[in-house]
């Protein structure tokens, strides 16, 4: 059948990618949004991070939402473009009710390793804790690099959501 897909289905996975893969994600604006202009980050192409879940997950004492790429929208849960903001070297938002970092699972450095926002249990002094995984740069090339290991950036996974038929046709 015909029909139109879902628009939750066409969020694709925030990940990161080596840096100069054609995954990666290029930010539109020159600087990233401020305090005191918060603001959703976008790419070249007109897609925005949104949240892929709608509330936070708890587990080894991180919350965490898992983060996307696609069409905004003007829910207030899944597909909503959480307004970032520049602290430091963090890229923090407000989103799921709480203020929470831009991170990625378990502070690993792999390709496809999932983006997400988190923030610690134990409070804002452990989340902003400096020697976290989850500092920020923006480079030349408009890429969002990791700034602890400049051999990996903000990338979107293609292959996600292809159609049931396509994906088990493989």
């Amino acid at each position: 059948g015909g029909g139109m897909r879902d628009p939750d289905e066409l969020i694709m996975a925030l990940v990161l990618v080596p840096k100069g893969d054609p995954r990666q994600f290029v930010v539109e604006a020159p600087k990233l949004p401020t305090k005191d202009a918060r603001g959703p980050i976008k790419t070249t192409g007109g897609l925005s991070i949104v949240l892929k879940d709608g509330e936070t997950t708890c587990a080894g004492g991180m919350n965490y939402a898992f983060l996307g790429v696609g069409q905004p929208t003007d829910d207030d849960a899944v597909g909503v473009a959480p307004q970032f903001y520049l602290d430091g070297k963090f890229l923090v938002a407000e989103a799921c009710g709480k203020t929470l970092l831009l991170d990625f699972c378990y502070g690993r450095y792999h390709e496809g390793n999932r983006v997400v926002l988190a923030n610690s249990t134990k409070g804002d002094k452990e989340t902003f804790a400096k020697h976290r995984s989850t500092e920020w740069v923006l480079t030349k090339e408009q890429t969002l690099q990791t700034c602890r290991n400049s051999s990996y950036v903000l990338g979107i996974r293609l292959d996600e959501n292809k159609p049931k038929e396509t994906a088990a046709a493989e």
